[in-house]
């Protein structure tokens, strides 16, 4: 829809929040119905970009279209003059990242429903036909309930496109969880997300990243070629069957990873039961 005054009729006690790469974020209230909602807009210098409009258009749809506890909801999505607003549920203000940062010791009971979370958010953005392509700590969300919901659909792709005119390195994600292969210049896939998403689950066990530099080229080097330390000599809690499961999403070659999200639920939730 698109009208003038759509921002300033549906929502008021808007505030700003924080700023990702190339959006805000607002913390605003619906007029009607009091419901506390997130709002989300291009910044200024992207806003003349039509490649990049585009592709904040993409990302509400493609996120609407996963309908899961996992995700963050896509309320709406609007046009007010020429700024684009994409309206998501209001799903917690600390992120996992945070959280993983605060806490004194791995040991934490919250590991093993963290862990299924992220897997199953991967699941049915997979099952939607939805590769999320930023997969990373900084975009679940805690609620106040402890719910892990996954947001940030700004470099997802339909794993049936094959987005010829989009330049790679608009496809990339955070160097932190980026995929080998990803970094090397190849087109992102389910595994792609499978391995970032083993990343996750290597940090909320060990305690600390499997990978780490300051340095944007040692860093890719680190992901390509160096194996992690030993999940379980960081923490003992961890059995057998779950470092091979973690260390299974993390191998280098991506045919030799958990094919999709589903399947990386699967082999978490065999060894949960």
């Amino acid at each position: 829809m698109s009208n003038q005054s759509t921002l300033e009729n549906s929502f008021h006690n808007v505030h700003y929040l924080e700023s990702g790469g190339v959006s805000h974020l607002y913390l605003a209230q619906e007029r009607i119905s009091g419901q506390q909602v997130i709002l989300k807009t291009l910044k200024d210098d992207f806003r003349a970009d039509p490649i990049r409009r585009e592709r904040f258009r993409q990302e509400a749809l493609l996120q609407s279209r996963v309908r899961h506890p996992a995700v963050v909801q896509v309320l709406d999505y609007f046009e007010d003059g020429n700024r684009q607003w994409i309206v998501l549920e209001y799903a917690g203000a600390e992120t996992l990242w945070q959280y993983l940062k605060s806490r004194t010791s791995p040991h934490d009971p919250a590991n093993g429903e963290f862990c299924r979370s992220v897997c199953e958010s991967l699941a049915v953005v997979h099952q939607a036909g939805i590769i999320h392509n930023d997969i990373k700590t900084l975009n679940f969300l805690i609620g106040a309930d402890g719910t892990l919901k996954l947001t940030d659909f700004g470099e997802a792709v339909e794993i049936e496109a094959t987005h010829n005119d989009v330049p790679l390195k608009t496809l990339w994600g955070s160097p932190l969880y980026t995929a080998p292969e990803v970094s090397a210049g190849a087109r992102p896939q389910m595994a792609s997300d499978v391995y970032s998403a083993g990343i996750i689950l290597y940090q909320i066990f060990a305690g600390k990243l499997p990978f780490f530099s300051q340095d944007a080229e040692e860093l890719t080097r680190l992901h390509r070629t160096e194996a992690p330390l030993a999940l379980r000599a960081l923490n003992p809690e961890v059995t057998p069957e779950l470092e091979a499961i973690v260390l299974r999403a993390l191998r280098k070659n991506p045919a030799e990873r958990f094919p999709n999200g589903s399947d990386l639920l699967a082999a978490i939730n065999r060894v949960s039961a």
